[in-house]
């Protein structure tokens, strides 16, 4: 909503006079004209309506174009002087309409159709004048009589709302009227990125205007029209800075965030079509010396600056080619922004590459000091592996710098630092990721397993139990071993356990297959006897994996797929298991996984490798920094003031070792400036693109 602004106020302008000298020039009550703008905008000239009616007369925009029309010149409905002369205008039509204040007034609010003069609207409106007004009067007392008798209208006799039975709020004193809703946020940051958009091709226009008058002879057609397309945009600028002022008054900061928007968006053509036109010279300087100055000014011209083409190599002539392109674009944006201000553009576009150079330098031997030279080629894919899996990596994890990793260890004391979750969260990511490599997905691994174990368990049994098994020769050479390892390593007892299972195997496969139920029951024999604690459990669960093995060859191509992915899992479970720690909320020791060596899977030596490389503590905690931060809470309510700038302080330090930004740095080879490198990135695009145009905003005056 717009504040109102008392009449008195208003500069330069005697609100109050002039709409009693209305009064008295349509002859109408003395105060009308006064309580009907009350109503109307509640004295505010910024109103804008839901419905677009605009300023202190409340004008919808055909009746403002209509009115411009009649009296020779474009109105401002924000302007309160034109605003007066509108509300003039709409009353002297309406009383040579209907011949009556009553009608007129009512045809104010409900238009020209006095069928719809009885809504509940133009009811409650005319009680509003009526209370604004403070008093009775001949007149209003022919608006209550008026509404019940307007043409005969039998509905807005019924829908009429005697004076004396409207509520308060609408009869309310003059001083406490309210003024209409001002223009909300988002529509004033339309309203001003119509301005920047708009005002960048008006601008383009001017620019094209004097170009064309600087080559053509005075009085020939080329300059007349030169002449209007200066003139032409000019107004138009003047125009949509009038149609944007409320919006800009009422939502400032909103509606300057749109026109910078509507500028940058408006200028982005710009370094790509210098660029072009630069680059369209480069095939008729191929092969002379001018090639690569044409070449890389091509380039600084497309990116403002910010690079440069191959082939210039003196670092004095880069930072010139560098500067000129940045200036050259920067003066330009500006330029079509606000003509004024195209010199400060030109410095600022030249300023800025220079500045990245150097700030990004400086940035990568900052980097080389906490962290050395950034993660190797190896690491960094290991670390988008451990992306491409769920696992967040802080920055601490992805370089061994000895700064960082004490840094990292220290943060586990800070309080609120979010270190301790940093870790959790990490190992949680990593419990997931295993639990996923034999068909579960929890964090909970002992469970996983278990639940696995069943899972698993079931489908080999109902491959088993559906196909049958070929006693090939792979199968008949394994048992053979299994027979030759039993005998020199087991007892006759467990030697002769081991043979009955074999030749139980052999008498089921004597036509060559075994029935698939057959196999089964075997199966569950042999993982009896797998279970036990005596000597013959070895062989028993080698004869058990002879089996599968077997029954994979058997099966088809799809299904022999599927059933390799069952035992892929039914591997990675067992080779888990010993890892897994026992209770309700287990998960797999991470000091051992990363021990893992000679993994035959290359999902668990994955998971093992980033184990290793990230997830492992680095270096133990800290009692330097325990010990200080304790001593900063002992210090009563002295001390409380540094314990709560320290967990501010570390809350901030790890929210920035696990920002995105910070890794990808890290992962980047350090042979170019980060900032540099960050040209593309949106916020620094967006400061590249928008610093020489501020300057138009009148924000370095502090003025707006």
């Amino acid at each position: 909503m717009g504040r109102a602004v008392p009449a008195d106020d208003l500069p330069g302008f005697d609100l109050t006079a002039a709409l009693a000298e209305t009064d008295k020039a349509l002859g109408l009550p003395s105060g009308l004209s006064a309580a009907q703008i009350r109503v109307e905008s509640g004295m505010n000239p910024r109103a804008v309506s839901k419905a677009g009616a605009m300023g202190l007369a409340q004008v919808m925009p055909d009746t403002l174009k209509a009115i411009s029309s009649r009296l020779g010149r474009e109105l401002d409905p924000y302007n309160p002087e034109d605003a007066v002369a509108i509300h003039r205008e709409v009353m002297r039509e309406n009383l040579a309409k209907f011949k009556d204040p009553s009608k007129a007034l009512m045809a104010y609010n409900g238009g020209w159709d006095q069928s719809k003069w009885g809504n509940p609207e133009t009811s409650a409106y005319v009680g509003k004048v009526r209370g604004a007004m403070g008093k009775q009067s001949p007149v209003m007392a022919a608006v209550d009589a008026g509404l019940s008798s307007v043409s005969g209208n039998a509905n807005a006799a019924s829908k009429a709302v005697p004076a004396d039975d409207l509520p308060a709020s609408l009869a309310a004193p003059a001083s406490d009227m309210p003024a209409n809703d001002g223009p909300g946020k988002l529509v004033s940051l339309g309203a001003g990125l119509g301005k920047g958009l708009g005002t960048v091709a008006l601008n383009a226009q001017r620019y094209l205007g004097k170009g064309l008058g600087a080559i053509s002879s005075e009085g020939t057609p080329g300059a007349r029209a030169a002449d209007w397309l200066v003139r032409d945009a000019d107004q138009g600028i003047a125009k949509l800075a009038a149609e944007n002022r409320p919006y800009a008054e009422a939502n400032p900061i909103t509606n300057t965030v749109g026109e910078v928007g509507g500028n940058i968006v408006g200028t982005v053509p710009v370094g790509g079509v210098l660029g072009k036109a630069v680059g369209a010279a480069a095939p008729a300087v191929a092969g002379t010396r001018a090639a690569p100055a044409v070449n890389a000014l091509s380039k600084s011209l497309e990116t403002g600056g910010f690079r440069i083409g191959p082939g210039v190599s003196n670092p004095l002539a880069q930072l010139a080619i560098r500067g000129a392109g940045g200036a050259a674009v920067g003066e330009i944006s500006a330029g079509l922004t606000d003509p004024e201000s195209a010199g400060a553009g030109a410095v600022i576009g030249a300023a800025l590459p220079a500045g990245a150079k150097v700030a990004g330098m400086g940035g990568n031997a900052l980097r080389r000091l906490a962290v050395g030279e950034g993660a190797s080629s190896e690491v960094a894919a290991l670390a988008k592996r451990a992306a491409d899996l769920g696992i967040n990596i802080p920055a601490d994890r992805i370089v061994n710098s000895k700064p960082l990793n004490a840094l990292a260890s220290g943060l586990n004391y800070v309080p609120f630092s979010g270190r301790a979750a940093t870790e959790a969260g990490m190992e949680s990511q990593m419990n997931r990721a295993l639990s996923r490599t034999f068909g579960q997905d929890s964090d909970n691994v002992t469970q996983a397993l278990r639940k696995a174990s069943d899972e698993l368990g079931a489908k080999f049994d109902d491959v088993l139990k559906n196909n049958s098994v070929a006693v090939d020769d792979g199968l008949l050479t394994k048992l053979a071993e299994i027979v030759d390892s039993a005998k020199k390593e087991l007892g006759s007892d467990g030697l002769r356990i081991i043979e009955n299972q074999i030749d139980e195997l052999l008498n089921k496969g004597a036509s060559g297959q075994i029935d698939g139920q057959a196999a089964y029951n075997i199966k569950r024999t042999l993982d009896r006897i797998g279970k036990r604690a005596t000597p013959e459990a070895y062989q028993a669960r080698q004869i058990k994996g002879a089996l599968m093995e077997a029954l994979d060859r058997s099966l088809g191509p799809d299904a022999a797929k599927a059933f390799a992915t069952t035992r892929q899992q039914y591997g990675n479970m067992l080779a888990l298991e010993n890892l897994a720690q026992n209770g309700a909320e287990g998960g797999v020791s991470i000091a051992r996984l990363a021990n893992m060596k000679n993994i035959n899977n290359r999902d668990l030596q994955e998971l093992a490798d980033i184990a290793a490389q990230f997830v492992k503590a680095r270096e133990g905690q800290h009692g330097a920094m325990q010990r200080g931060v304790a001593a900063l809470g002992l210090g009563g309510t002295l001390g409380l003031p540094g314990l709560a700038g320290t967990a501010v302080a570390g809350r901030a330090t790890n929210m920035l070792l696990n920002a995105e930004p910070v890794r990808n740095a890290l992962l980047r080879p350090t042979g170019n400036a980060m900032l540099e490198n960050a040209a593309p990135n949106l916020l620094t695009e967006s400061l590249r693109r928008a610093a020489p145009i501020l300057p138009s905003q009148g924000i370095q005056g502090g003025q707006r």
